[in-house]
């Protein structure tokens, strides 16, 4: 997790120096500002190295590379995903109204997500190219963090007699998969883990409650 945040914090500054690239004197001046993170980073100063890149962020206009939210974390999170979608020709369409800090642990985060997109990615890899489009949606109101992913579904989807979603490489779903941890994420955080399956759409949401 640590290893997601130093790189996507560095990958930031680099888009930033490429985006500069027309001024010499410019580029000049991100090469130091990416030796000063380097640095921070190397020396475990984290919170340091965050900040810094959140002054110069507000400062250039990073307009090289995509950048889905302000927190650090799970933009590495979206940008990592978002590598493996392409790669499968399937679009990750992402609406995120997260601030910079979240009370959620980063283990718990990544292991949500991380399940949640696996997920969605290995159903959709079963399309037909057109329909291969996943929709996240995060977005903090008050004290309640709510998540949505959503993915055209492929066939039938296995379920056990109480209407759970058995795991299985043959599900047509491509669901079922980390599902039991999502589900113990959510009820960490005082919620639950709805998975829905209705005409040829799948979702899966929560509302976690944020600890103060």
């Amino acid at each position: 997790m640590l290893a997601l945040k130093n790189e996507a914090i560095l990958e930031t500054m680099q888009a930033m120096e490429a985006a500069m690239r027309q001024s010499d004197e410019q580029r000049h001046e991100i090469k130091h500002h990416i030796a000063a993170l380097q640095i921070l980073l190397q020396t475990g100063q984290q919170d340091k190295a965050e900040n810094y890149l959140s002054e110069l962020a507000s400062a250039v206009d990073a307009s090289g590379a995509q950048r889905y939210t302000e927190n650090i974390l799970i933009d590495a999170i979206l940008k990592d995903e978002a590598g493996k979608a392409a790669q499968g020709n399937i679009e990750i369409e992402a609406e995120v109204a997260v601030p910079r800090e979240l009370s959620v642990t980063d283990h718990d985060m990544c292991s949500l997500l991380y399940n949640m997109l696996d997920n969605a990615i290995r159903a959709c890899a079963a399309l037909p190219e057109g329909k291969r489009k996943i929709r996240l949606k995060l977005q903090k109101k008050g004290n309640f963090l709510a998540v949505l992913c959503q993915n055209p579904r492929n066939g039938m989807v296995r379920t056990d007699g109480e209407g759970n979603i058995e795991t299985s490489h043959t599900d047509g779903a491509g669901h079922g998969y980390g599902i039991p941890i999502m589900r113990k994420i959510c009820e960490k955080y005082h919620s639950v883990l709805l998975v829905e399956f209705d005409g040829d759409m799948f979702t899966v949401k929560t509302n976690l409650r944020l600890p103060d």
